[in-house]
């Protein structure tokens, strides 16, 4: 009897790195290796490995490699193939439908993820495109009495999921391949909507144990404990998840690889004590096999009850893996382990490479077990917080990279919560799921334990004291290189190389955590022009100072834009009309920026201090002109007009922002510009060139004063970056555009260039490319 120790399972970690970059060159890439390259890639490979002997270490990487990138492009070739056809945008559709997860209900609707069973009515090919198929569901101002697993028949509009549109930006397109999600859809009215049938499924188990939870603990004192029992965080809001970001503790809450692996453990002590009590079943099957096999159960069990997320996933695909080699009596170590988990996810669902979590949960078991290879049998204080400073630091260019924000009292929080919540909390939390069936009072009794050890958690947070540090540290979007230059640093300072290579690995961490931000020379401007559903914001950028021209509607889309786009301070903010399109996001930019200056806009009250937007008002900022056209006299055309800016750079090119400006408005500012035009050809000065910002209203009738021939480009779906460029192209725009004027037809003349962020930004699963 060799106790399951057999010829020990071989995989370096070499080829996993070199299989997970193959993945991940190939979702990054602009377009999709073709179908047959993809085939054959992947044939050479198998070929090599079966029959190229011997095999270096760098052939099989650089193999490795390329099977990566063969299989991460089939696997886009099927998900474009089952995307919603273009044709069938924003077609109305009656389905039936099941409804997946948990969906949320909120203030303004529900949001899920549905899979349609049968589409009953609309347009030709409906049916083969979606049948069968997973959409990411809206339903806006209802919801509320849809529960998990139930079918509906109802009508919905669906559309294709758009990419990110702003810099640090919701990307729905990485969402829906993510979660093999085909189409986004709302429902409409076109017909009454009707459930048909009662909720079932582990969705409706984990909604039941969810209600239960809430009606022995009450919504608020229990939704901590829904979280750590059955993954449903619907209770936290918007304060929860801001406290948690704050301390670097969301990774904790829900259930993550960790409470997955527990469980699994337990099912292992359960099968030592049952073969302990009963020793003959050892003859007909060996305790370290059962063992193996009740982990891979009970982690099952448990994942399931989690909604299959990507952490739970991992740790039974690990699992599954130690469970495997030990039913062939080979053994495997915590990275060995890790490399075929690794290795299996990105084959079956390179996808989730997409994802935070994966990289999150994966980083921290390989930076534990390369830094702490025997933290598994070590028990002692030293060692347990050795391995929270290692899981803090080593996690902190990932978390940085994907949140771009540093909880700065993230690792000192995390020594204290990981083990209560991990060792306190959920312990009770699934002890009062397990009595749930039998004793639904002893099923709360555990639960009010549970919430009242979370609760004390909770307490201690909100009294930090303010000299252990506290609040985010937020970044601009860093450069791959910079995370990649901060993750060696991570491994020099958890290396034992002494304090001079750590001083030096602390030193590459720099262009992470304080990332460049481009700027554009004195005497020039840059300008962003932010891609908002429903309002408008743009920003100006010179060589050392911000000013953001309206702030979007309510939402924070704007704030999350102006951090990844790495602005500190905004020395002038300037309020061009007074709806909620332009003003709604003022309250969130006012509280996450500081505002040197305000210009609030026409016939808004003017707080203490700010100085109303009025025709003939202007700044220079690092050589930069900015100027309030407009509002005009409203005896001029009988209508009030809002803040029209003009930005004039030190070689006289001028940016005009009509903002919602009349037609008449438009018309007198045109003409006056194409009169002030005349006055310099007549002087022989050289006409400054102009770019127009406006409504499709203000721009055309700009066009039309200024004449033919120049060129218009698209605002929208933006943002658009606006620098010095030779003007002549065409774009059309759909809700707004830029008129570019090159200097009254002076040819050579510099205009200005439109540079759309979601362009560069754009990946093959944004319908951009192959």
């Amino acid at each position: 009897m060799d106790d399951g120790q057999g010829r020990p399972l071989r995989l370096g970690p070499l080829p996993v790195a070199a299989f997970c970059g193959g993945v991940l060159w190939q979702l990054q890439a602009g377009a999709l290796l073709p179908l047959a390259v993809a085939i054959a890639v992947l044939c050479l490979a198998a070929g090599f490995v079966v029959f190229l002997r011997p095999r270096p270490a760098w052939v099989v990487a650089l193999l490795a490699l390329a099977a990566g990138a063969g299989i991460t492009a089939l696997h886009g070739h099927r998900a474009l193939a089952q995307r919603l056809p273009a044709p069938l945008a924003g077609e109305g559709l009656l389905v039936e439908l099941r409804f997946e997860g948990l969906p949320e209900a909120g203030e303004h609707g529900l949001r899920g993820l549905a899979r349609i069973e049968r589409v009953l009515a609309g347009p030709p090919g409906a049916a083969e495109a979606l049948d069968g198929r997973r959409v990411s569901l809206r339903w806006h101002g209802r919801g509320q009495g849809v529960r998990p697993g139930e079918r509906w028949r109802l009508s919905l509009v669906a559309e294709v999921p758009e990419g990110a549109r702003n810099p640090g930006g919701f990307d729905a397109a990485r969402q829906a391949l993510a979660q093999r999600a085909v189409a986004s859809a709302r429902v409409s009215s076109a017909q009454m909507p009707l459930r048909l049938g009662p909720a079932s499924g582990v969705d409706a188990l984990r909604d039941q144990i969810a209600s239960a939870i809430a009606a022995a603990l009450g919504e608020r004192g229990g939704r901590f404990v829904a979280a750590l029992a059955v993954g449903d965080t619907r209770g936290l809001s918007a304060a929860d998840w801001e406290r948690l970001r704050q301390f670097g503790l969301t990774h904790l809450i829900a259930i993550s690889g960790f409470h997955v692996g527990l469980v699994a453990g337990l099912g292992a002590w359960a099968v030592r004590g049952l073969w302990w009590i009963a020793p003959g079943l050892a003859r007909r099957w060996r305790r370290p096999q059962a063992a193996a096999f009740a982990c891979l159960l009970a982690g099952l069990g448990y994942a399931a009850l989690a909604g299959f997320s990507l952490p739970t996933l991992r740790t039974v695909a690990m699992v599954g893996v130690v469970a495997l080699v030990s039913g062939l009596r080979s053994h495997v170590g915590p990275m060995q382990a890790l490399a075929l988990a690794v290795a299996s996810i990105a084959a079956l669902d390179p996808f989730a490479l997409l994802q935070p979590g994966f990289w999150l949960s994966c980083g921290g078991v390989a930076w534990l077990a390369w830094s702490l290879p025997g933290i598994a049998s070590a028990t002692d204080l030293r060692t347990f917080l050795r391995a929270q400073w290692v899981a803090s630091l080593g996690l902190l260019p990932i978390a940085a990279a994907f949140f771009l924000q540093v909880p700065l009292a993230g690792p000192l929080a995390n020594l204290v919560a990981i083990p209560w919540i991990s060792l306190v909390v959920v312990p009770l939390a699934l002890l009062g799921t397990l009595a749930l069936a039998l004793a639904p009072g002893l099923a709360g009794l555990l639960w009010g334990m549970a919430a009242a050890a979370m609760d004390a958690l909770w307490w201690g947070l909100g009294r930090w004291p303010p000299a252990l540090g506290g609040g985010l540290h937020w970044i601009a979007e860093p450069s791959p290189w910079a995370v990649a230059l901060a993750l060696l640093g991570v491994a020099v300072v958890l290396l034992p190389l002494g304090g001079r290579w750590r001083g030096m690995g602390a030193v590459l961490l720099l262009p992470l955590l304080f990332p460049p931000v481009p700027r554009p020379p004195h005497g020039r401007v840059e300008a962003w022009v932010l891609a908002l559903p429903r309002g408008e914001a743009v920003l100006l950028r010179t060589a050392r100072h911000e000013v953001l021209v309206d702030a979007g509607p309510a939402g924070g889309e704007v704030v999350a834009a102006l951090r990844a786009l790495g602005v500190r301070e905004i020395a002038l903010r300037i309020e061009t009309a007074g709806n909620a399109g332009r003003l709604g996001g003022v309250a969130r930019v006012e509280a996450a920026f500081p505002v040197r200056e305000r210009w609030p806009a026409p016939g808004r009250h003017a707080s203490a201090g700010a100085m109303p937007c009025e025709r003939g008002r202007g700044i220079v900022l690092d050589g930069v002109r900015i100027e309030a056209l407009a509002p005009l006299p409203v005896a001029t055309h009988g209508v009030a007009s809002p803040c029209v800016l003009r930005v004039r750079d030190a070689e006289g090119r001028e940016l005009w922002h009509a903002s919602e400006a009349s037609v008449w408005t438009a018309r007198w500012l045109a003409a006056d510009a194409r009169q002030a035009g005349a006055d310099a050809s007549r002087s022989m000065e050289r006409v400054p060139a102009r770019a127009v910002l406006g409504g499709p209203e203000a721009v055309l009738a700009w066009q039309q004063a200024m004449g033919a021939g120049h060129a218009v480009a698209t605002r929208r779906p933006g943002p658009a970056r606006l620098r010095h460029w030779p003007a002549g192209a065409w774009h059309p725009g759909r809700e707004g555009a830029v008129y570019l004027d090159a200097g009254g037809g002076v040819e050579g003349e510099s205009g200005w260039r439109l540079r759309s962020w979601s362009a560069l930004q754009g990946r093959w699963w944004n319908g951009e490319g192959g």
